[in-house]
């Protein structure tokens, strides 16, 4: 039997703490939406999709002042309902899944409202809905 032999490591790829002979999963991170209260940052595009149990979401693909990039999603009346009121003020209707490029600026992050609702059970519950903060001036 020949002697194995060495494998040569790849030089072309990412330096990891595991050496460069690996593959990174592309993609962007999806982060909590408490890490973006009051964290200004830029929407680069939304698409909106709909959920196994029929639930409507947007996704936000956006970044930070630094450049780095994250995505997060929404479902409620609030991100939700601000971006489809933002994109039909503009005469834009996107398909589900579609990606609607944009430069959106979102002056001071995200903005949280807490409050308590009953469940299916009557049972009481601490609930969030989280807003785009916006420029502070009266809409015309």
């Amino acid at each position: 039997m020949p002697p194995r032999q060495k494998e040569e490591a790849r030089t072309d790829g990412p330096v990891t703490p595991w050496g460069r002979d690996v593959e990174i999963l592309d993609g962007l991170n999806l982060v909590d939406k408490s890490d973006l209260v009051g964290r200004p940052f830029l929407i680069e595009s939304v698409w909106f999709e709909t959920g196994q149990r029929a639930v409507e979401y947007v996704y936000v693909q956006a970044q930070f002042e630094s450049g780095e990039q994250f995505t997060f999603n929404d479902s409620s009346t609030g991100v939700f309902r601000q971006i489809e009121s933002h994109l039909t003020k503009k005469g834009t209707k996107p398909e589900q899944g579609q990606t609607v490029p944009m430069r959106l600026v979102i002056p001071n992050g995200l903005r949280v409202s807490e409050y308590e609702v009953r469940d299916d059970r009557g049972r009481e519950k601490k609930s969030k809905t989280y807003y785009l903060t916006t420029s502070g001036k009266k809409v015309e």
